[in-house]
């Protein structure tokens, strides 16, 4: 089932160690598969800026998600800068700083009352893609 949390599911299931597949195989994605993620992931741009355009927390062992399924309890803090600070002002990334590595129930605190005004952050539709293919999409294929 796809939704908000699959790249973090998608990470728990995979091991970065992968045994080398055969020599024809090949990892890559085609931009029509990329987009089907996608589409699981928000639906569609409006349903993206009515429900994920600020941080949500999926539920479960998920941390604070923002974009496209980038769930900032598995990233540390100078990860987080270095990926969102061409696209969010640097008081934003730094609220997104705050939450790194936090999951479960404490980031479901951190969301249900909004501790930092975490929900003040806005990603727009835009940004969320470009992270994605740039940046979640590598963390699969490396």
């Amino acid at each position: 089932i796809y939704g908000v949390n699959t790249p973090t599911k998608w990470c728990i299931f995979v091991s970065y160690l992968l045994p080398a597949g055969p020599s024809s195989a090949s990892m890559t994605i085609s931009i029509k598969g990329l987009d089907v993620i996608v589409q699981s992931e928000i639906t569609n741009e409006a349903i993206y800026n009515r429900k994920y355009k600020n941080p949500i927390w999926p539920k479960s062992e998920s941390g604070i998600t923002i974009g496209i399924g980038f769930d900032l309890g598995y990233y540390t803090p100078s990860k987080i800068e270095s990926i969102w600070s061409s696209f969010l002002s640097v008081a934003k990334v730094n609220k997104l700083k705050v939450v790194a590595g936090i999951k479960g129930l404490a980031a479901k605190n951190i969301i249900t009352n909004n501790v930092g005004n975490i929900k003040s952050v806005e990603v727009d539709s835009h940004s969320a893609l470009e992270v994605f293919y740039s940046n979640s999409v590598l963390i699969f294929l490396l």
